[in-house]
C-alpha cells in the first residue's frame, strides 16, 4: 500500500524537506545499499585530488551553507 502523499498540493520548500527526511531515513539502512565498486574508485580520486589540492574543496557543511545562501 502507498500512502498518499498529496505531492501536488506541497509547496516547494515541503517537497525538498520531504526528500531530504527520505533521504535521511535511506542512509540509517547502509546495510541495504550496498555501494558498487566504481563508487570506490571514484572515492579514491577525489580523496587524492582533495590531498593534493585541499583548496579547491569545501566540507559537505560548508557547501551546504553556500547553496542555501545562493537560493534564498
Amino acid at each position: 500500500m502507498k500512502p498518499e502523499l498529496h505531492i501536488d498540493k506541497m509547496t516547494v520548500s515541503e517537497k525538498l524537506d520531504t526528500m531530504e527526511r527520505l533521504w535521511d531515513s535511506l542512509t540509517n539502512l547502509p546495510e541495504e545499499f550496498p555501494s558498487p565498486l566504481w563508487h570506490k574508485t571514484i572515492l579514491e580520486k577525489r580523496h587524492k585530488d582533495a590531498q593534493k589540492n585541499p583548496n579547491k574543496f569545501l566540507d559537505f557543511e560548508e557547501a551546504k551553507k553556500l547553496i542555501n545562501k545562493a537560493i534564498q
